[in-house]
């Protein structure tokens, strides 16, 4: 029916075996090499209509229904374990009759430096919480709610960026069929706005205000994530107009933790040293997809993208200079790794462009020349204590 989407992460591999091959061609060009010829791609397959999707899916609940129906009878006969229900799933039955911690009640009794108490509405025995705490302190020490932390919450919002990344790419190519008329490329570009959307709010810019972050710790914490960097890159590949937002914060966090080392954990043997080359080699191939991104938007590499201001450039350096200068005094540590230093090279470069294209005034190139002075004195001096945490 669909096979863009059955066989999506089929032809999600050859694309990028395809591009692998492409950006090997050229580098043996680059050598010297003659170029080959290569064999024609297979064409990839264009989605289906919403509809078309939405008919497939009835078709297959009404199948399935007809087949329950069909078999319902000599299930309940012969007690079809996992078919047939035995309790409610959403009261299941208590086995142990234990005491549970809640929050104190109005009216507690004692006042406030009595013990908290709450009454079971089944058999009436009373639960105690605890001595000494008031109903605030007894709310206070309520169990927090699951999965409400900054880490579940990058999580949960790179997982909806990551989702309305592969909707927005549906929706492109769904463009590109030849039997599309206006009013539906009017749907579909309605259907790319509202994704685009929800993606820019995932990486936390405000509704309908994109050129701003609102929420910075949603995206430092999305940043410090190896699922996070990749994310990152792949939306400034596709909008590279918001790199200036989401630069200053993506770098700042990925220039306060040390570089990954290639030849960590390489003796070790066993599982867990295993585990630690693997998560080794995924932060280290995470860094290296974000920082060639970066570069690309700063640098501007295809012509397509557009400059790098000024603007950008200040607050990429002001926030990579800014834990350092409170924390360990030196930018050598973060400055070894050659990726590292190379991309605020591009930075400080590109500031040093801008200032003089857009005509800045007096004080502020005075400024951009004391900022560039005490970046490269970080950059020289010698490292003291490590950088724990960005600020």
């Amino acid at each position: 029916m669909a096979r863009y989407r059955e066989d999506f992460y089929y032809h999600n591999f050859k694309l990028k075996e395809r591009q692998r091959a492409t950006e090997l061609a050229k580098a043996r060009v680059l050598g010297g090499a003659a170029l080959k010829p290569s064999a024609p791609a297979e064409p990839l397959p264009l989605p289906v209509w919403a509809e078309t999707k939405e008919k497939a899916a009835a078709a297959k609940t009404a199948l399935w229904s007809k087949f329950a129906e069909g078999t319902k009878e000599w299930e309940e006969k012969h007690q079809v374990f996992g078919h047939t229900q035995k309790s409610n799933p959403h009261r299941p039955k208590s086995l142990l009759a234990v005491p549970v911690l809640v929050a104190a009640k109005d009216g507690g009794r004692g006042g406030k430096d009595a013990a908290v108490f709450d009454e079971d509405e089944e058999d009436g025995d009373e639960v105690f919480v605890g001595g000494g705490a008031s109903k605030a302190g007894a709310a206070a020490s309520a169990v927090a709610a699951p999965f409400s932390g900054a880490a579940w919450g990058a999580r949960k919002a790179i997982e909806g960026a990551k989702a309305a990344l592969l909707e927005i790419d549906e929706q492109r190519r769904l463009l590109q069929r030849p039997d599309v008329d206006d009013a539906q490329r009017v749907v579909i570009r309605a259907a790319l706005a509202l994704k685009f959307g929800a993606l820019q709010e995932g990486l936390g810019f405000e509704p309908g205000v994109f050129d701003q972050v609102r929420d910075v710790a949603l995206l430092a914490a999305i940043a410090e994530q190896d699922k996070g960097k990749k994310l990152l890159a792949k939306v400034l590949a596709l909008l590279p107009s918001q790199a200036p937002a989401l630069l200053p914060t993506a770098l700042r966090v990925l220039c306060c933790t040390q570089p990954p080392a290639s030849g960590a954990c390489a003796g070790g043997a066993g599982e867990d040293a295993a585990a630690d080359r693997f998560a080794l080699k995924s932060r280290r191939e995470a860094e290296d997809v974000l920082v060639g991104a970066a570069l690309a938007s700063v640098a501007g590499s295809g012509g397509a993208a557009p400059a790098f201001p000024f603007k950008a450039c200040r607050a990429v350096v002001e926030h990579v200079m800014a834990p350092h200068v409170r924390g360990n005094g030196t930018l050598a540590s973060c400055l070894a790794d050659k990726g590292r230093a190379g991309l605020l090279s591009a930075v400080l470069k590109q500031g040093s462009a801008r200032a003089g294209v857009e005509a800045l005034e007096e004080p502020q190139q005075a400024y951009w020349r004391t900022l560039t002075a005490a970046f490269l004195d970080l950059a020289k001096r010698a490292p003291t204590t490590a950088v724990t945490a960005a600020e």
